[in-house]
């Protein structure tokens, strides 16, 4: 409903990697839009308890964008 689609999540030691397509080139009110929605209240609820909310510590952001350096379809 936001525009997110193809997320996928992968875990490795205690690093947690997250790809997602995006439709639009506003990634931020997608989430802010996501926020809002009861299944992202439900998923805050029940994995923050384990996944750091901030990508980097005392940020306050949630997710960093990479640079993408290679794609193939």
């Amino acid at each position: 409903q936001v525009g997110i689609h193809n997320y996928s999540i992968f875990a490795f030691g205690t690093r947690v990697f997250a790809y997602m397509e995006l439709e639009g080139d506003d990634p931020l009110a997608a989430f802010q839009a996501l926020a809002q929605t009861d299944i992202k209240k439900k998923w805050d609820a029940e994995v923050t308890t384990w996944v750091l909310p901030e990508a980097v510590e005392g940020s306050g952001i949630q997710f960093m964008e990479l640079e993408p350096i290679f794609y193939c379809p």
